[in-house]
């Protein structure tokens, strides 16, 4: 169930403005238990006079989602009741504590929510404030200026079955060895605020210049508390853990777009970021974050240049090519999930491209070929970590080859179609699998040479058939495949999301009236012919008297009905 409201003044006295949205949704979810309840609301007052604007938004977002980042085994989806068994068995001291546990992974359908507990919910708030002055400072320069305020708090509950009570509160003697039910939250609340200007130039009408940069800092503050324990009397006002991080950028650019002639027009685009991290404190395991007791304290300064040319080979056709260089830090979760004491590397990024595009009255369609090489690149390993995220590594060696083809193309007065297509090729030169042997301890270690990159699969491919009806009237097939993706870096079809194709039908319908600007209604109809398809999930595996390997998949509804209506006054 989702409503919207939009309101505005229009232009008040030539001079000032004010408008305001207020959204809502609440959903019962496709996954078990997995409800959502989601607001958000935006309100922007301007002061508009000649040459110069300026402008103040806040706005502002809540939701409350059950928890089902567990995902799916894959033992359940699509496995035999041998193989749905056996997963039983390899995870009943950990995942299926109690009959309960046992018998919602038996009797659920494909929708299966590992959580029970009523509460584990993520409930989190995000408000922004934003402040924008722009100012013409003559006919060839205009100056932006923008102050910015971000302040998100929230937490995620979770029920803790036959926890070990003493982890959350060490050297309190009636602990020691105490066993219980719990029920946790973990909090983030996090600041963040910064400055952006820019500066842009047209000295001619051949060349357009902007200069430009920005300051902005980022606090955020992780904590643990117990809110109950069954067994036991609760300690008062107790974080189990916390931790600290400040990250701080300052960037600056400058680029330009030059039109050498009419065949020909050149961009540059130059950009240095300088970027600091710090945290310190304990992690939600307790253990102490970064290599030793002074925690994570590192920089960063990236050089990222980017350049690129256009020739205009007619009216409407054109071929362009650019080169571009980029860095990209580490974040807080690549530090926290490295294994042991390593350390995340910078990942680097050499992007080529060559495109063409032809643009008529009826057609129009873009091909663009791309080669990026990376080193260092970040990739999932096919884990995640407690909360549910993708962990990452770095790999030495890296690239994505692909070619990108998309078009629009009016058949006829009644008739338009959109299709698009993306093919490549994603490798990674040398992955090493690191897999935990708890028959033999430590870490057993498998190469594989040139193999693919999780989650990149090499055919994507989409379509929209238009028919228009009447011009208020008019119905619409969207169709989308993507193929196969390998759940890690492996290449092993065993560990991957089979190929899926969804179709969607769309109908939309507009009524004006003279007491009301537009009604439209809008029917969309998911997934119409009843696809069984995942769209992610991931994998693990370690050695406990063989080789075990777990599959989590996250399935997607089938036929379902989204029916709207909108009306403009």
């Amino acid at each position: 169930r989702k409503v919207g409201v939009n309101l505005s003044t229009g232009l008040i006295n030539n001079r000032f403005l004010i408008e305001g949205r207020y959204s809502r949704i609440d959903s019962d979810g496709f996954i078990d238990r997995a409800t959502s309840d989601l607001d958000s609301w935006y309100l922007s007052a301007a002061s508009v006079s000649e040459g110069q604007s300026l402008k103040f938004n806040v706005f502002s977002g809540k939701e409350r989602t059950f928890q089902a980042w567990n995902g799916v085994p894959q033992a359940k989806l699509n496995g035999t009741q041998e193989e749905l068994l056996e997963h039983f068995n390899n995870n009943s001291n950990g995942d299926y504590n109690t009959v309960e546990d046992s018998l919602n992974l038996f009797n659920s359908g494909r929708s299966y929510n590992a959580y029970l507990y009523e509460d584990q919910v993520d409930d989190y708030r995000q408000t922004h404030f934003q402040l924008l002055y722009n100012k013409e400072l003559s006919e060839s320069a205009t100056l932006n200026l923008t102050g910015h305020y971000t302040k998100g708090r929230g937490f995620f509950e979770q029920f803790r079955f036959q926890d070990d009570v003493d982890f959350y509160f060490p050297g309190v003697p009636e602990f020691v060895g105490l066993t219980s039910d719990l029920v946790r939250r973990r909090w983030l609340d996090n600041d963040f605020l910064g400055g952006i200007a820019n500066l842009e130039l047209t000295p001619s009408s051949a060349l357009a210049v902007t200069l430009g940069g920005a300051y902005n800092i980022y606090l955020g503050d992780h904590f643990g508390q117990v809110i109950s324990i069954e067994d036991a009397a609760l300690p008062s006002d107790i974080e189990y853990y916390r931790s600290d991080a400040t990250k701080a950028e300052a960037n600056g650019y400058i680029k330009a777009d030059y039109k050498l002639s009419d065949k020909i027009e050149l961009f540059g685009d130059v950009q240095l970021r300088n970027i600091s991290y710090e945290a310190e404190g304990l992690d939600s395991d307790r253990t102490v974050i970064g290599r030793s007791a002074g925690g994570i304290d590192t920089s960063y300064v990236f050089f990222n240049p980017k350049a690129g040319i256009t020739y205009n080979l007619a009216p409407g056709k054109s071929v362009f090519a650019s080169y571009a260089a980029a860095q990209r830090e580490p974040v807080r979760s690549d530090f926290l999930d490295a294994v042991g004491t390593r350390v995340p590397n910078v990942e680097k990024l050499h992007d080529f491209e060559l495109g063409y595009r032809s643009s008529t009255s009826n057609l129009s369609y873009e091909a663009n070929a791309y080669y990026q090489y990376y080193i260092d690149q970040l990739v999932v390993t096919g884990a995640v970590n407690d909360v549910g995220a993708a962990v990452r590594t770095n790999v030495d060696r890296s690239y994505r080859l692909g070619l990108e083809l998309s078009a629009k193309w009016n058949v006829t007065e009644y008739f338009s179609w959109q299709p698009n297509m993306t093919i490549s090729q994603n490798k990674i030169s040398e992955f090493v699998e690191e897999i935990s042997d708890f028959d033999n301890g430590g870490l057993q270690q498998n190469t594989f040479l040139n193999s693919d990159i999780a989650f990149s699969p090499s055919v994507i491919a989409g379509s929209i058939f238009t028919y228009h009806i009447t011009p208020s009237f008019d119905a619409s097939l969207l169709s989308k495949y993507v193929g196969r993706q390998f759940l890690d870096n492996t290449s092993n079809e065993s560990r991957s999301i089979s190929p899926y194709t969804v179709q969607d039908i769309q109908l939309r319908y507009k009524i004006e009236t003279e007491l009301i600007q537009e009604i439209e209604f809008k029917l969309l109809v998911n997934n119409v012919l009843n696809a069984r398809y995942s769209s992610n999930g991931y994998s693990y595996s370690y050695i406990f008297g063989g080789l075990i390997t777990e599959n989590y998949l996250y399935p997607q509804a089938g036929t379902n009905f989204l029916l709207s209506a909108s009306v403009m006054f």
